[in-house]
């Protein structure tokens, strides 16, 4: 006998529904209007109802994440916030068991350079050549949007804290110089020699090659962690590891909740499509990718400078292209810039 189980999932949307819609079918999913106290972020309930029907000997279904699945494509089709509420199973209310990935102190402790490393903060350099302020900038806000969503969304929150590195080390190498100089000598160089070359730029400037460096130079506290040609992989790992999420849109999610919640390790070795990988849990990254902004910070210069409101202004500021010239000082109109309607 086929097994079936019903499902729904009570879910929340940020702007109201028009008037008159009393619900819609997908298929085998059927979603509907609650009634719901707005909210100044959410001003619709809804719910989203399916059978979960299994095929002759199935043993095991992910119900929860199958309506999460169609949730997450209604938020891009509907361009809303959805957030998921509360989920029922066959009549049964299933408590929410998200668990945290990271663990935070219980109590907070500024650190006793806190002063020294504000003084290095806000004198960062910002400039035409050098606008370092702002990528650390960037950096921190990356390493903010990932903790919170550390929980909701582990996937999300690993590729950002992958962001907050990169921020940093990624530099503007130009391989077509790089080619031209080893041609310096050679009339023709054979497409074969071209390859073993980009191979060479890849290992030398690379991005992998950049965020493996950047960490292995400011994180002289973890270093002790593993034997660094070990920590090596595996910051390698981890760059493969994003890669896979952006390329082929790999969920990191239960790789994730296996070191954190299940095995509480720092890492664990896996195979990822058809790549062997020693994939970081969120709470060590987490951890490390910290230590390496603060190590950062504490190498700058010391500096009366205070380039922080002149960021915050900078940050307000769009340069816009004119269909004339504008006067300094004068009114400006829409029909004045350059733009579709």
């Amino acid at each position: 006998m086929k097994k079936s189980l019903k499902i729904s999932i009570k879910f929340r949307l940020g702007e109201q529904l028009k008037p008159g819609f009393e619900g819609i079918n997908l298929g085998k999913y059927s979603i509907s209007p609650l009634p719901f106290e707005m909210s100044d972020i959410f001003k619709t309930e809804m719910l989203l109802n399916f059978e979960d029907e299994w095929k002759e000997g199935q043993q095991v279904s992910y119900h929860q994440k199958e309506g999460e699945i169609i949730l997450s494509w209604l938020s891009m089709i509907l361009k809303q916030k959805l957030k998921v509420n509360s989920v029922r199973i066959n009549d049964i209310q299933i408590p929410n068991t998200q668990k945290e990935m990271i663990s935070f102190e219980s109590q907070i402790y500024f650190p006793e350079n806190f002063n020294a490393l504000y003084v290095k903060f806000k004198s960062l350099p910002l400039d035409e050549d050098n606008n370092l302020l702002e990528k650390y900038v960037r950096a921190c806000e990356c390493y903010q949007e990932a903790l919170l969503l550390s929980t909701t969304n582990p996937t999300m929150s690993f590729y950002l804290f992958v962001v907050c590195i990169e921020c940093l080390s990624n530099k503007d190498y130009n391989f077509y110089k790089y080619l031209m100089d080893k041609m310096s000598t050679k009339k023709e160089i054979p497409k074969t020699e071209i390859d073993t070359i980009y191979e060479e730029f890849n290992k030398e400037y690379g991005l992998k090659n950049n965020f493996i460096q950047f960490i292995l130079s400011h994180l002289d506290k973890c270093k002790n962690d593993f034997p660094e040609e070990e920590f090596r992989k595996l910051l390698s790992s981890i760059y493969k590891i994003r890669s896979m999420f952006t390329h082929n849109g790999e969920n990191l999610k239960k790789y994730i909740e296996l070191v954190d919640i299940q095995l509480k390790s720092k890492s664990v070795f896996t195979k990822i499509g058809d790549k062997n990988v020693e994939f970081p849990g969120l709470n060590y990254f987490s951890h490390l990718v910290r230590n390496v902004l603060v190590n950062f910070l504490e190498k700058q210069k010391i500096s009366e400078e205070d380039n922080i409101p002149t960021l915050a202004l900078k940050e307000n500021i769009v340069k816009l292209v004119a269909n004339e010239p504008i006067q300094i000082g004068s009114n400006v109109t829409n029909n004045q810039i350059k733009h579709r309607k």
